[in-house]
């Protein structure tokens, strides 16, 4: 059983919008035909075509500033830090 699956990704507007596309078994070849088996003596043949052929479109934006930097955060006052060192 195989298939053959194409997926695509593009970013937009500074990367704030990724869209994603995904085509999934584009020659539909997920399909498992005559397989055979042999169980306890008994053989078996058998074929199964399970449809999972699908397309799926996916958007994500980010939001807000990317820019903004964290502040350099101080905690305790500077005479303890300078002891402590």
């Amino acid at each position: 059983m195989y298939s053959f699956d194409l997926g695509v990704n593009k970013s937009l507007l500074d990367k704030s919008l990724q869209i994603s596309l995904l085509i999934k078994d584009i020659f539909n070849t997920s399909s498992l035909n005559n397989y055979a088996s042999i169980v306890n003596g008994v053989n078996q043949v058998y074929g199964q075509n399970r449809n999972n052929r699908y397309i799926r479109l996916s958007a994500s934006y980010t939001f807000g500033n990317n820019a903004i930097k964290d502040k350099k955060k101080n905690f305790g006052n500077e005479e303890e830090r300078r002891r402590s060192n």
